[in-house]
């Protein structure tokens, strides 16, 4: 099974492609995208849902549910270490994959696509009410009541 196994290759390749996204986050998003790269994830995008929808229709034949899935899935003491290692790695890159995307979608948000995002905060001047507003939030210790200089 180990020799055979179709999940191995791909999330090495996933993988790679994770590190080279993060080593590339830095750059600007006006910048257009390499052609290599885009047709590496394009590949990349048809084996997942590929695999996807494979493992759905396997699971859908068994008459496995999500349910007995979860079970299976919670249980490591009685995985394969080999199991279990693929488990943590797909785990591993899922969390690290949602966490690039939604460092993309913020960055999006912002409108921010070269430009240090403390600089642009530092700009920005606070209007006299929202600082009254913040101010209000606080609870006096003491005040200038009954104080005397000395």
């Amino acid at each position: 099974m180990q020799q055979n196994d179709p999940i191995d290759p791909l999330l090495d390749q996933l993988g790679s492609l994770l590190n080279l996204i993060q080593n590339n986050a830095r750059k600007s998003l006006d910048s257009p995208l390499d052609p290599t790269l885009k047709a590496r994830l394009e590949l990349a995008t048809d084996m997942v849902r590929q695999f996807k929808d494979i493992t759905l229709q396997a699971l859908k034949d068994e008459g496995i549910t999500a349910g007995d899935l979860a079970k299976t899935v919670a249980d490591t003491d009685k995985m394969d270490p080999h199991d279990l290692r693929l488990m943590r790695k797909s785990t591993e890159l899922g969390y690290n994959t949602i966490l690039l995307r939604n460092a993309l979608n913020s960055a999006r948000n912002i409108g921010l696509t070269g430009k240090d995002f403390s600089k642009e905060l530092a700009s920005k001047k606070l209007s006299k009410k929202t600082i009254q507003g913040r101010k209000k939030k606080f609870k006096r210790m003491g005040g200038d009541s009954n104080w005397m200089p000395l």
